[in-house]
């Protein structure tokens, strides 16, 4: 599966998601921010995370954390005009993870990079692999890319 992430900057923890809202509202002319919304995603997290095997590791953390932070996610979309929007729900303590077309190799690419500069955070896409020299410390079973949000090339 094809997705986009947006991590913090080596060193540096994740905004609050009131943080994560303000700094695309100052970036972007349109941005909708919808707790109700965010709330309904973690639930569908939930949902999936419960239907694995009680023998994942992992899988009860990640329950109790998604728990947790439920009441505080919201889903965000953003962007310049109506027409052309990039979403993804705000969760404290996480990375912003987009997965539609449009937002991974579609014209809303942009708007995602724009976000990651405007909130100071690394972009990370799976399908570039890492650059040389880029590496960044990655979160738990993951890798990131350089500090820059660029797209990569090839």
């Amino acid at each position: 599966m094809a997705y986009l992430k947006l991590f913090p900057r080596e060193g540096c923890d994740a905004l609050p998601v009131a943080d994560v809202i303000r700094r695309l509202q100052d970036e972007f002319a349109g941005v909708d921010a919808d707790a109700d919304a965010g709330q309904d995603h973690v639930a569908a997290m939930i949902a999936a995370t419960l239907r694995f095997s009680d023998s994942l590791p992992g899988k009860q953390a990640r329950l109790s954390w998604l728990q947790s932070i439920q009441n505080e996610a919201i889903y965000v979309s953003f962007g310049d005009d109506l027409g052309l929007l990039a979403s993804c729900c705000a969760m404290p303590g996480s990375e912003l993870f987009f997965d539609s077309p449009d937002e991974i190799n579609g014209p809303a690419r942009p708007l995602v990079e724009r976000a990651a500069s405007a909130l100071g955070y690394t972009l990370y896409d799976p399908e570039c692999g890492l650059q040389p020299g880029s590496f960044v410390s990655p979160p738990p079973a993951e890798h990131s890319r350089s500090a820059a949000a660029t797209r990569c090339s090839g």
